[in-house]
């Protein structure tokens, strides 16, 4: 518990007698008795859920669901139906969602949100890396060696 004084704080033990120790509130420096410790917790702990995920659980979306959404929204749809779609109350949130972040991406030129969206939605395509260059001989077999050896000979 802390005892304010101004900005500077004095420390109190346990009984509430100053304990005689300074304590400057500040920035990263909070008061005492508004600190978090072992007694004094948020009641919400943690970071809030997604209300596309409470809103795809509560509801049971498949990603066949999401699938079929973002199928019929990106390939069949003109951007006015697009803009009707947004704000249409009657259509599902998932729609709503799909649709105003196609037609953020579409207005600013980008392909971010769509990306991620297909990123999720299909999984991100494999992406193969190729290594090309000297190889140690100490990585090689003593086999190896003297085939690579006649192989960069025969090549002379």
């Amino acid at each position: 518990m802390a005892k304010r004084k101004g900005k500077a704080e004095t420390l109190l033990d346990k009984n509430g007698n100053d304990s005689g120790k300074a304590y400057t509130v500040g920035k990263g420096k909070p008061p005492k008795e508004t600190q978090f410790s072992s007694e004094n917790q948020p009641a919400n702990a943690g970071r809030k859920p997604s209300l596309l995920k409470a809103y795809i659980q509560d509801n049971g979306v498949s990603i066949q669901d999401v699938r079929l959404v973002f199928k019929n929204i990106i390939f069949e749809k003109t951007k006015e139906e697009l803009d009707e779609l947004l704000h249409d109350e009657s259509q599902p949130m998932l729609v709503r969602t799909i649709t105003g972040a196609y037609l953020k991406d579409f207005e600013s030129g980008r392909i971010d949100i769509i990306n991620s969206l297909l990123d999720r939605i299909f999984g991100r395509a494999d992406q193969s890396i190729q290594l090309s260059g000297m190889v140690e001989a100490a990585s090689l077999t003593p086999e190896e060696r003297k085939a690579r050896i006649a192989e960069l000979l025969a090549k002379r």
